[in-house]
């Protein structure tokens, strides 16, 4: 029987040491988007205790795609196609910071945000929880490769 540890990948693995407090995530971030790269892999090595050299580039290129975002399309989807899109997106993304799909929604005039969450309630428009039958419009953000 595989073991846990088994099942993460490298990057994973690398994270599960430790957990940096959210002050120390936002120093980081800071220094990726500054392009101040030295020292962001300096503060990498020193929040995952006994993460490498090679184990901080990993986790530095990781944590850029989430900090500083990447360039993407908007693909329209079908309101009834999110939970298999979401289903999908956790079996194929390998980034963990990266962890939600983005959705956007439109009812009537208004625009915004749109999750779905099976066990939570269902779908949430902005902070609202909605039918899908009040959903006119969805799409999903596709990141550039």
């Amino acid at each position: 029987m595989p073991k846990f540890s088994d099942e993460m990948s490298p990057l994973e693995r690398t994270l599960y040491r430790s957990s940096p407090r959210t002050h120390e995530y936002e120093s980081l971030t800071g220094k990726i988007r500054r392009g101040e790269r030295k020292k962001a892999l300096e503060q990498i090595q020193t929040l995952w205790h006994g993460c490498t050299p090679e184990e901080a580039v990993m986790i530095y290129d990781a944590f850029k795609q989430y900090a500083v975002g990447s360039d993407g399309t908007l693909v329209e989807i079908d309101v009834e196609s999110v939970p298999a899109e979401i289903a999908e997106w956790e079996k194929t993304n390998t980034n963990p910071f990266r962890k939600h799909l983005i959705f956007f929604g439109r009812i009537g005039t208004t625009m915004g945000t749109l999750s779905y969450q099976k066990d939570g309630g269902g779908y949430r428009f902005n902070s609202a929880y909605v039918s899908k039958k009040q959903i006119d419009q969805v799409w999903k953000f596709v990141p550039n490769p």
